[in-house]
């Protein structure tokens, strides 16, 4: 489920952050935003290996997989309403 939702998200991102940006600047914003993605998967990486050597069951692994789709819901749930 994790990774359904995951991959969702990825894909809608991009067209989310084109709305954040006027169209003079959109490719740049969206690039930007893009990179930003990029540099979090490298991030997420390197701590999920981390997490795999400090873990003590595999429940421990879960809870912490789903800290941060908890944190990036509540991103976009705030994104949503910000834009209105």
């Amino acid at each position: 489920m994790l990774g359904f939702t995951l991959t969702g998200t990825m894909n809608n991102l991009s067209v989310l952050a084109s709305t954040f940006y006027p169209t003079h600047a959109r490719a740049t914003g969206v690039s930007w935003a893009l990179s930003a993605g990029r540099a979090g998967s490298i991030c997420g990486s390197l701590s999920g290996g981390l997490l795999f050597s400090q873990a003590q069951s595999l429940s421990d692994v879960f809870i912490w997989l789903a800290c941060p789709v908890a944190v990036a819901c509540l991103a976009l749930a705030l994104a949503g309403n910000r834009k209105g």
